[in-house]
């Protein structure tokens, strides 16, 4: 292109002899600017082009992840929500009386005490941060959904890393209190046999007024009341999952 230029503007110097050399050298400057622009368009062509392909290979990585989560979600969600039914079957029953060691058994079966840790699938999230490529995403909007879900996620991590620590000091201060507990905790795991009970070493289950009995019960109830909240925000979780893997197939479609 710029030799041919070049001829056209060699011709027009050619027809005026006195203008010729600086037309000439004039017209040297122009087709130079001109190279210049036309290779730094091509060049910023091209990059852009190479970061919309690390763009859409980190957008694909991200729609897997957050599936990933989704279905994780779901299964928390179906957890929590059992624990809290036999939560409340648990905190019911321990105010009837337990006839007998297969009544006592059959109540702490619904003594659910779950202190799983929360996980994301946030590697690819991560590897945007460390190596800066973060800055190839074009669309502010998503770039602003991702950080918050991902912010939003490491906050309950952290909140539920608070809440197995808390959890694990109210267990050992039951086993200060009932020694037995380690037996209760056998059956939670589901390891059931009634010839591990003494006779008597669980009376407090019927007496309402015993420190035992109060003790177990509020530990319950704890779990409980922490169930509902986890619930509450895994299905918000859920949810701004969903709303951004729709979001980003929107983008893509349009």
């Amino acid at each position: 292109m710029i030799p041919f230029f070049r001829k056209i503007r060699k011709k027009m110097a050619d027809d005026n002899k006195p203008l010729k050399y600086a037309r000439y050298a004039i017209g040297e400057i122009i087709l130079v600017v001109i190279g210049i622009l036309i290779a730094l368009q091509i060049n910023n062509w091209n990059e852009d082009k190479k970061e919309r392909r690390i763009e859409n290979k980190y957008i694909n990585r991200l729609t897997n992840d957050l599936r990933v989560d989704m279905n994780y979600h779901n299964k928390r969600i179906e957890q929590a929500e059992n624990d809290l039914r036999h939560l409340d079957m648990f905190i019911s029953q321990m105010s009837e009386f337990q006839k007998n060691t297969h009544e006592i058994v059959d109540l702490f079966k619904h003594l659910h005490l779950n202190t799983d840790p929360f996980a994301s699938a946030n590697s690819t999230f991560s590897e945007l941060l460390s190596t800066g490529d973060f800055k190839t995403f074009s669309n502010d909007t998503l770039k602003n959904l991702i950080i918050d879900y991902y912010r939003i996620n490491d906050d309950f991590i952290n909140q539920m890393e608070e809440f197995n620590l808390v959890s694990t000091n109210l267990l050992v201060e039951n086993a200060v209190i009932n020694p037995n507990i380690s037996k209760i905790l056998a059956w939670i795991n589901s390891v059931f046999d009634e010839s591990y009970i003494i006779d008597g070493e669980f009376d407090f289950i019927n007496n309402p007024k015993s420190l035992k009995f109060q003790m177990l019960r509020n530990t319950a109830s704890f779990y409980r009341r922490r169930n509902m909240e986890h619930l509450t925000k895994l299905k918000q979780m859920r949810l701004n999952a969903e709303q951004m893997l729709f979001y980003i197939e929107k983008k893509n479609t349009n």
